[in-house]
């Protein structure tokens, strides 16, 4: 996605032909990656739905596609990238997006039939397809992907359990009241619960899952989808100059410690202006802010990457949004209530808004929230909880 955004920044900017190469291990020119656990995975949209870019902007521009392509070393000093195929690929400034890949359940051994990870538009295609013959699905994890595709499965009238080790959906996002509401959300639209559970084995016969949990459960099922984190993809760094711990270190401009090097999206651990830490952040809004962004700083344009982080999701018929960053938060106030499927969610520090969640409330919580945390406007926590004032009123 970072080399998809780049792409139209660099020729929004001006780059000449023959400037600019993307080299991919992928098999597609770049495409948006949440529709994989969304409308891509129901089957509501095809490939050309989320491409970035057509095939014919890539080649309109001169931009040289090398797909299916794996760099096993980077050589810094002498500024080229070894190929599996032995042959080197050299630049003069080089944009690292190598992203994150999918976390192995470590109980299963060897290739299972019915086992699937989610991370690009093959794997999106196999569970597809695959869950077309599924009555029964077990998902493990209640992330992102878990929480996604569970509902997307489920919404199939596949027999649908989420496994997952917190005691509560989207641990470290949502509060205990959130979790509560989408919990029984879930549960009303079929699917199975299972926290504080983790597999134990995964076992196959014939065409029968089983699914061993520590709580002493087995679960029989057709299919199982795996969604339990990622890691950043840095291996063909290994053997570099490159802190490599948690992804490669950059910046607030997203430079490396090597010179002409860059870094974005998932892979990138930087220094974040606004909650001023170090963070690595793994979303589809990220990725492309800082492709654009990075484009324009390797062409010159030195700026900070300034961008309040922000999330987004679609689970079963609910869309919601959430930004900032809660670490350091003191306390949390409610706009509306959440058991009621209508509230906001706003996570303070003193009398400062570092976070907020929205769900099916007015457009102008979601605006104000980013240009609060952005600002670190102070606020007065008792008007910010009543529904009957303007948002406005609440700021000091």
């Amino acid at each position: 996605m970072v080399a998809g955004y780049a792409a139209k920044e660099f020729v929004k900017q001006g780059i000449e032909p023959g400037e600019l190469c993307i080299v991919s291990a992928d098999d597609t020119a770049p495409y948006k990656r949440p529709p994989l656990s969304k409308g891509f995975l129901a089957g509501d949209e095809d490939l050309d739905d989320i491409l970035i870019s057509s095939p014919d902007f890539y080649f309109s521009h001169g931009i040289k596609l090398q797909l299916n392509t794996w760099i096993t070393h980077a050589d810094f000093e002498a500024k080229a990238l070894q190929r599996r195929s032995g042959e080197a690929i050299t630049y003069d400034r080089l944009l690292i997006a190598t992203g994150a890949w999918p976390r192995d359940l470590k109980v299963v051994e060897g290739q299972v039939e019915g086992i699937f990870y989610l991370r690009n538009v093959g794997h999106a295609r196999d569970i597809h397809q695959y869950a077309h013959q599924a009555e029964r699905a077990v998902v493990v994890g209640s992330g992102f992907i878990g929480m996604e595709v569970s509902s997307v499965l489920a919404e199939q009238d596949i027999e649908t359990t989420l496994v997952f080790m917190d005691d509560q959906v989207m641990n470290g996002v949502f509060t205990a009241e959130m979790a509560d509401y989408f919990q029984t959300y879930y549960q009303q639209r079929g699917v199975r619960l299972m926290p504080s559970s983790r597999v134990q084995s995964c076992d196959s016969t014939n065409s029968d899952i089983s699914v061993a949990l520590d709580v002493g459960e087995e679960i029989g099922t057709d299919m199982v989808v795996v969604g339990i984190g990622v890691y950043p993809e840095v291996s063909c760094l290994a053997k570099t100059e490159l802190d490599t711990s948690d992804g490669v270190a950059a910046n607030e401009y997203l430079e490396t410690a090597i010179p002409d090097v860059y870094v974005a999206g998932d892979v990138a651990r930087y220094h974040d202006v606004v909650s001023e830490r170090v963070r690595r952040f793994e979303h589809e809004d990220n990725a492309r802010h800082q492709g654009k962004h990075v484009a324009r700083v390797m062409l010159g344009r030195r700026e900070p990457f300034v961008h309040v982080p922000y999330f987004y999701s679609d689970m079963f018929d609910l869309s919601w949004e959430y930004w900032g960053d809660q670490a350091g938060a003191d306390r949390v106030i409610y706009r509306g209530e959440p058991a009621g499927g209508s509230f906001s969610t706003w996570w303070l520090q003193g009398s400062r808004v570092v976070a907020a969640f929205v769900l099916n409330r007015p457009h102008e919580e979601g605006k104000i929230a980013e240009q609060w945390i952005k600002s670190r406007q102070q606020v007065d926590s008792s008007l910010l909880r009543e529904e009957d004032r303007s948002l406005a009123d609440a700021q000091v």
